[in-house]
């Protein structure tokens, strides 16, 4: 990650830094189930990732991500989602 690395939320908006990725979103992350993963689209500016991911309440989402990368680094990260169910 880049030192000035943020990252938007999809659900309230909110842009969130490394320390608070660190100290909430972070600890969420390692317990999802994320199911075909694969790149959509790489070059040296932006990643495009698209993922089957199960959250802790039993919800499975297909979740698009979008990472601006700056110096090789990822700099700037966008997710968003759609439920597949409830």
């Amino acid at each position: 990650m880049h030192p000035e690395w943020t990252m938007i939320l999809h659900s309230t908006g909110k842009v969130i830094d490394r320390t608070d990725y660190k100290e909430t979103v972070g600890k969420v992350v390692t317990q999802l189930i994320r199911k075909d993963v694969r790149c959509i689209y790489e070059n040296d500016d932006l990643m495009v990732e698209h993922a089957m991911v199960t959250f802790l309440n039993g919800s499975t989402d297909a979740v698009l991500v979008v990472v601006t990368l700056k110096d090789g680094k990822l700099f700037r990260t966008e997710t968003g989602s759609t439920p597949l169910n409830k």
